[in-house]
């Protein structure tokens, strides 16, 4: 079966969901997934706007996934950020890149990045960005290697990467 890079279907929207809750939950601590449970914390409210979000930028066309037959095994989410925002202005904004631990290693994200670098945006937009939380240093290497260059550390710690488009 040959892999195929589409735009995501809005019928994925609850996998995709369900891939986000997953790296939330990855993240948190237990009395935070203890919460989601009873789903009475504020953390579910802000995994219903996480849905919603995803609903939208599936809508919008913003997210394109990794298939092999009909598995989703990856995704890619971008989006515009305009003049006033104030760390990349002009920008495009690589939100979200995930691929399933299982297909890991074998150039799928790079293959989705490398696609939304290709896609032929509004020339307002002067250039490709992205950030990741420090803690995971081989990010920058692994972002480097698809052309971005290092831009600075945000006020929230998290790592800046920048492209010029070309």
């Amino acid at each position: 079966m040959k892999p195929k890079i589409k735009l995501v279907p809005k019928k994925y929207a609850q996998t995709l969901f369900a891939l986000k809750i997953g790296l939330e939950l990855y993240y948190a601590n237990k009395s935070w997934r203890e919460d989601w449970r009873n789903k009475t914390s504020v953390e579910y409210s802000a995994l219903k706007e996480i849905a919603m979000a995803t609903e939208s930028a599936i809508k919008e066309g913003r997210v394109f996934g990794y298939f092999l037959g009909q598995e989703l095994v990856g995704y890619i989410e971008y989006k515009f950020l305009n003049k006033d925002h104030h760390s990349f202005p002009n920008s495009i904004f690589i939100s979200e890149l995930f691929v399933d631990p299982i297909a890991r290693l074998k150039g799928i994200g790079k293959a989705l990045v490398m696609h939304v670098l290709t896609i032929d945006f509004p020339c307002k937009y002067k250039y490709f960005s992205v950030t990741h939380c420090p803690e995971e240093k081989f990010l920058t290497e692994y972002y480097q290697k698809l052309g971005f260059i290092y831009d600075r550390v945000l006020t929230s710690g998290n790592i800046a990467l920048i492209k010029n488009r070309r």
